[in-house]
């Protein structure tokens, strides 16, 4: 499986701010990669595909207060 390519918040100017979201960034990528279960017969496995999906939807409940540009 090719390593996943996420985007970090950068240019805020709350600088603790702007470290926790990229920590929660970093945390979801792992948690992603450790429940995703290869499927040879999907590019990307259906697992991973759901994950990723529930992960934009706990993310973007969890920003809501933070200006944020759209990640997904």
């Amino acid at each position: 499986m090719e390593d996943l390519v996420y985007l970090q918040m950068v240019g805020s100017r709350n600088k603790e701010k702007e470290r926790k979201i990229n920590q929660l960034l970093e945390d979801d990528r792992k948690k992603v990669l450790e429940l995703a279960i290869p499927d040879p017969d999907e590019e990307l496995p259906f697992h991973l595909l759901y994950v990723l999906k529930k992960i934009k939807i706990w993310f973007s409940s969890r920003c809501r207060d933070i200006e944020i540009y759209n990640l997904w």
